[in-house]
């Protein structure tokens, strides 16, 4: 995994070949959801979305090997590049995410990186199309659920923080903004507290 971690081996190494001639032979040898965390970092190599959506396709043919693990963690994985491509308001998805949701939360993993993956795929889902609570929700479920820095990038993790942020200020149901501006207020001007008080 370290290999395929790095950067530098991308320019000298193509991932997807490395996969059809190494890796997918090792299938049998390898933990069913440790192969698709390897198929899914050959995955991420492919620039073109319509062909990583192909290689996705490609590795869930042999999804009786897989197992129901990992085959729901490629699943997610093929539901981000989806939500990439999709161009309208994004029901698709959603109705495979509720019903990934329930298998989520029935199963009972090694690790957390299936409920990682489907909370990623809920903050962005969530992210583009609303509501921000829900955005908000599944973010800190996300963050909860893995190192993230080693699932995002810089930019990334300061990206998100804002969006935290701004969806934590802008939703309802979060914070209410007028609260957050009193215990401003009162933090920078005590005194206010004493004629409130009337």
């Amino acid at each position: 995994m370290g290999f395929l971690s790095d950067p530098s081996t991308l320019n000298d190494v193509n991932y997807t070949e490395l996969y059809r001639e190494f890796i997918s032979r090792l299938m049998s040898h390898l933990k069913p959801l440790r192969f698709a965390q390897i198929a899914t970092k050959c995955a991420s190599s492919i620039v073109d979305l319509g062909e990583r959506r192909g290689f996705y396709d490609s590795v869930l043919l042999e999804r009786s090997k897989l197992g129901e693990e990992a085959s729901l963690y490629l699943d997610i994985q093929l539901a981000l590049v989806d939500l990439e491509l999709e161009e309208d308001d994004g029901h698709g998805i959603r109705d495979r995410m509720r019903e990934m949701e329930g298998k989520v939360e029935g199963m009972i993993c090694e690790d957390s990186t299936v409920a990682a993956s489907f909370y990623q795929l809920s903050f962005e889902y969530f992210r583009r199309f609303g509501p921000a609570h829900l955005f908000y929700k599944n973010a800190l479920l996300f963050l909860s659920h893995t190192s993230f820095a080693h699932v995002l990038s810089p930019d990334d993790i300061f990206h998100l923080a804002v969006d935290l942020s701004v969806a934590a200020l802008s939703s309802m149901s979060i914070f209410n903004f007028g609260e957050v501006v009193r215990v401003c207020f009162y933090y920078f001007f005590p005194f206010s507290l004493f004629f409130s008080s009337f």
